[in-house]
């Protein structure tokens, strides 16, 4: 009898330390593998500064400088304020070259025969004149289809060579046939004519 009651007793204790070990099992959370962090950003290496191409013998030689940049073309505004403002500015060399780049867009041609015509013209000195004038020859701008802007040929009244700006006609009369020109600039035009090099002057 006691041999049945220790045997019950050992089988008893056996089950409740199973009971145990399942009820601890379940109860146990699994474990997580760690989180590995990720590394900390960083910038990327800065470019290498890359240095300027010096400039060949002929570049420079192109732009007019060695080992620098062509500068940028200066504005008309630019240029006369610096002008202005410079107290050594020798304005007839300013005055020569303007001249001179004007010249290089003119065009003139010579009429193949004179063209009489007279004017009512406004002088410098704002005097209303008239004048019977032989036209030689026209200047015109803008290339050689550009319009006339003045005209030169033999004044009766001054008995020389002279040169007229179209803006100052205010009247002109074709004395071939006494018609009224309305449009110098068209009417010296339709005069048979031919260009003139541009190394001579009007």
């Amino acid at each position: 009898m006691p041999l049945e009651v220790a045997l019950v007793g050992a089988l008893i204790g056996m089950i409740a330390f199973a009971v145990f070990v399942v009820r601890q099992t379940i109860s146990r959370e699994p474990e997580r593998p760690p989180v590995e962090e990720p590394p900390p950003r960083r910038n990327p290496p800065a470019a290498p500064a890359i240095a300027p191409r010096p400039l060949t013998a002929i570049e420079a030689a192109q732009v007019g400088l060695r080992g620098q940049a062509a500068p940028s073309p200066e504005s008309e505004f630019t240029k006369l304020e610096r002008l202005l403002l410079d107290p050594n500015t020798n304005w007839a060399e300013v005055e020569a070259e303007a001249a001179k780049q004007k010249r290089a867009t003119s065009d003139f041609f010579d009429l193949r025969r004179e063209a009489p015509i007279r004017i009512r013209y406004i002088a410098a000195d704002g005097e209303l004149t008239e004048r019977d004038v032989d036209v030689r020859s026209f200047k015109v701008e803008e290339g050689p289809d550009g319009p006339p802007v003045a005209f030169r040929g033999r004044c009766h009244v001054r008995e020389a060579n002279r040169s007229f700006l179209i803006r100052r006609v205010q009247h002109a009369f074709d004395l071939t046939d006494g018609t009224e020109i309305l449009d110098v600039e068209a009417w010296l035009r339709a005069q048979p004519s031919r260009r003139r090099p541009r190394d001579l002057d009007l």
